[in-house]
């Protein structure tokens, strides 16, 4: 069985390891070709094995109840969060979710956001022209909840919270007990955005114009198929998972092309290459 492998061990709670973990996963490679142990489980290193195993996510689940439970959070509210998610429903639950939302998420959506990431990315570009400096990472983590505030329109008056929330949500993934008064703190702020955000909806009316995402969600609970909690928990889990995926990616590709000069100024100089 799995357990009876020697396996290399990637030491994921290090700082260490957290700096630079690209050694480290190479290191791992060269031991065994797609599979490590860590402290929180077994962790699929390449990237055609983690392909393979997501084709098999019927049959997978992730352990968010044990997560809470090593983490001493039952009955908080990160802790309610964790297993009222869509990533955590599971079955028909999930399918009436999923059906929900999916209407706005279909490449043609995606692509009619591109002029709105393009003003985005402008205006923080311009935003760090006088400072004589540029932090790709900085940078990088304001993108994305900037363009996820204006899809869900949000005030812009919201995003230093909302950073800052999901900047500690994200202590999560170190499984570390002592995090978690900063998660409760986080997940408490990012509930009563939510919660601010579909009142201040509803009282108002539609956003005018196309709708927007919230606009969506706020039809399925007109017609029955959604709570204000479960509305507030998409919203959550939108940003959270909106943020944290597009500021990692988008700091590990700017990481592996400064490697390679030659496909950084090819980036510069032929758009159409940056699109394959």
């Amino acid at each position: 069985g799995i357990a009876e492998l020697e396996l290399p061990h990637l030491a994921m709670e290090e700082p260490a390891f957290a700096a630079d973990p690209f050694p480290h996963f190479d290191a791992a490679r060269a031991a065994h070709p797609w599979l490590a142990s860590s402290n929180f489980g077994f962790v699929v290193t390449q990237y055609q094995a983690v392909r393979e195993l997501l084709a098999m996510e019927a049959n997978m689940r992730t352990p968010y109840r044990e997560m809470i439970d090593m983490m001493g959070a039952r009955g908080t509210p990160w802790g309610r969060f964790q297993e009222a998610h869509i990533l955590a429903r599971t079955g028909p639950e999930h399918k009436r979710l999923r059906d929900i939302l999916a209407p706005a998420f279909t490449p043609r959506q995606a692509n009619l956001h591109r002029p709105l990431m393009r003003e985005v990315i402008g205006i923080l570009l311009d935003e760090w022209v006088p400072k004589g400096a540029f932090d790709f990472e900085e940078f990088a983590s304001w993108f994305p909840v900037t363009v996820m505030c204006k899809l869900i329109g949000a005030s812009p008056e919201a995003i230093p919270g909302l950073r800052a929330s999901m900047d500690a949500l994200a202590l999560s993934v170190s499984m570390d007990p002592r995090y978690l008064p900063e998660l409760q703190k986080a997940t408490v702020e990012l509930d009563h955005f939510a919660h601010q955000l579909i009142a201040g909806r509803e009282r108002r009316g539609a956003s005018g114009g196309a709708p927007d995402l919230l606009d969506l969600l706020l039809e399925a609970k007109a017609r029955g198929g959604m709570s204000v909690r479960e509305i507030a928990d998409l919203l959550i889990f939108f940003i959270v998972a909106g943020f944290d995926t597009s500021k990692n990616i988008l700091t590990l590709a700017m990481h592996e092309l400064v490697q390679r000069p030659e496909l950084y100024q090819r980036c510069a100089d032929d758009f159409a290459f940056c699109g394959k």
